[in-house]
């Protein structure tokens, strides 16, 4: 009987621990992106392994956000400029129909889908939007906040491996480590 609460137990704490380990934090890996139905690519879904060699921007938005329609305008100038450096993915929690609407009156350069459970939102936990994750180009979280933030400049150097994670000695995202604390940084 205490064996199997004991196995129990363990079992519960591995979940936990995996779940957390799984959170957004600059400096470690960005967690996969899942259940994300894009609506305006050739292919219906994109993970961040196929965009690995690109800066990949995530952008949390929604349909009825005026700061995010801005915002999602100057992502687009940013794909467009940058092309083969960056992919901008623009993701909504709102159904298909009315984002598909709203690409049908303002077409987006950016890949941009849709979002069911609690998959990402788990994983990319935010209070507000617009909000963006900058990811360099191994996969690792190197910026955490307002995606106008996201400087042409910035993104260079991100592709560059230049851009130094806040808090790190040496080198860039892209060759250390990077910052395991969790703190977000401008």
């Amino acid at each position: 009987m205490s064996r199997g609460i004991i196995v129990l137990a363990l079992l519960v704490c591995g979940v936990s621990s995996n779940t957390f380990a799984q959170r957004a934090r600059i400096g470690n890996d960005a967690p996969e992106i899942e259940g994300v139905t894009l609506l305006n690519a050739d292919q219906s879904s994109v993970t961040l392994e196929e965009l690995k060699g690109k800066v990949v921007i995530l952008e949390f938005w929604a349909t009825w956000c005026g700061p995010c329609i801005q915002t999602s305008q100057y992502l687009d100038e940013l794909q467009e400029e940058l092309g083969g450096k960056l992919q901008v993915v623009s993701l909504s929690d709102e159904d298909k129909n009315t984002v598909s609407r709203f690409l049908n009156r303002r077409p987006s350069a950016a890949m941009v889908g849709v979002y069911e459970g609690y998959s990402v939102p788990r994983s990319y936990p935010h209070n507000s939007i617009p909000h963006g994750i900058l990811i360099d180009t191994e996969g690792r979280i190197v910026k955490i906040g307002h995606p106008m933030g996201f400087s042409k400049e910035k993104i260079e150097q991100v592709f560059a491996g230049e851009f130094k994670v806040p808090g790190q000695t040496g080198g860039s995202a892209s060759t250390q480590g990077g910052n395991k604390s969790g703190k977000k940084s401008d």
